[in-house]
């Protein structure tokens, strides 16, 4: 037996190296309560075009904005110079933005292995883990096995060994992510189930450990004409169907957050969410912004903003260059007030 050792002595500090970054999109950040945490890892899950890569790119932004090294990993094939300009990653670019092309798991082991030793990536994002796969399926070269085939045929049961790699893939990673203090941004997607009565479902793409695995699953999906955010859609409306849709974030499953907490966000085709419409939402929901028929009005540094019309409102604000400090100046002071009352926050 040692002695003179007390319990405290043994202990370490589990959460000292803790750290929240902020994605800068409201929505997000509402629902992690401050933003991507190092050390743990995350998914993003939607519909196929519901927006999932240009939200990745426009957090992988705010990220090298903020100092941290990024390594994306895009097994799609799908991120292009124009998505990076539009997004603004390009002025990080082989700076803090690391992209590497590869899906088959071997290579992307390599690549993620390569950088991860370095020690100087904080952030890895994969879009998307859906296009993953076995390099037996493009092996095309490979000999033939007793069996008469060539490589890994999709047309037998073969087709079904992604889920073990995967598995694995998920397992190692989720422990790297903890040893080296690294947030991971998983990009997964819907695949549709049939059961044996023929009625289909939307399940996420993997198998049972992909999600065990994420500390944090957020549905990105689009926004509901009922519920909680039909105004939300309504008021978008005054928008052309071509600059972009409105869009719901929830969260699906959590270690750290209590699932089903939902916000809308309003993506804008090819740049990523805008904020504003997010800020004008909460601050009528509480209201903040108060509206007389179709106007809007809004105290703001000592003089009043009206204007007709949910879009020019939030126009208004824009060219009066309301920004996401007065938005929380304003929220806040709100929920000092209800306290004050002695009402619930909100």
């Amino acid at each position: 037996m040692i002695k003179n050792i007390k319990l405290p002595d043994l202990c370490d500090d589990c959460f000292e190296d803790n750290t929240i970054i902020e994605t800068k999109i409201y929505p997000i950040d509402y629902l992690l309560k401050g933003g991507l945490e190092l050390g743990y890892m995350f998914q993003f899950v939607g519909a196929s075009a519901v927006g999932k890569s240009t939200i990745a790119l426009q957090i992988a932004k705010s990220v090298c904005e903020q100092g941290y090294n990024l390594l994306y990993l895009d097994s799609e094939g799908s991120i292009t110079q124009e998505m990076l300009k539009t997004t603004g990653v390009m002025e990080h670019y082989n700076d803090q933005f690391y992209l590497q092309k590869c899906s088959k798991f071997d290579e992307v082991e390599k690549v993620l292995d390569r950088f991860i030793s370095t020690g100087e990536i904080s952030f890895i994002f994969i879009d998307s883990l859906a296009a993953l796969i076995n390099p037996g399926f493009v092996n095309l070269n490979h000999d033939k096995t007793k069996f008469g085939k060539t490589g890994i045929s999709i047309t037998t049961n073969d087709a079904h060994v992604t889920s073990g790699p995967l598995s694995k893939f998920m397992t190692k990673y989720r422990s790297l992510a903890t040893s080296q203090n690294i947030c991971f941004v998983l990009i997964n997607q819907y695949r549709t189930s049939i059961d044996d009565h023929y009625n289909t479902s939307t399940k996420l793409y993997g198998p049972k450990n992909v999600q065990y695995a994420s500390d944090v699953i957020i549905k990105i999906n689009d926004c509901a004409s009922i519920g909680p955010f039909k105004s939300f859609k309504d008021f978008t409306k005054e928008t052309s169907p071509s600059v972009g849709k409105p869009l719901e974030f929830e969260v699906y499953r959590s270690n750290k957050l209590s699932p089903g907490i939902k916000s809308p966000g309003y993506l804008k085709y090819g740049s990523g969410i805008d904020n504003m419409y997010s800020y004008f939402h909460e601050l009528k929901e509480n209201n903040i912004i108060t509206q007389a028929g179709v106007y809007y009005s809004l105290p703001f540094h000592g003089t009043e903003i009206k204007e007709k019309g949910a879009i020019n409102f939030i126009e208004k604000l824009r060219c009066e260059n309301f920004n996401a400090s007065d938005f929380k100046e304003l929220i806040s002071s709100n929920n000092s007030n209800i306290d004050s009352d002695g009402d619930m926050e909100v």
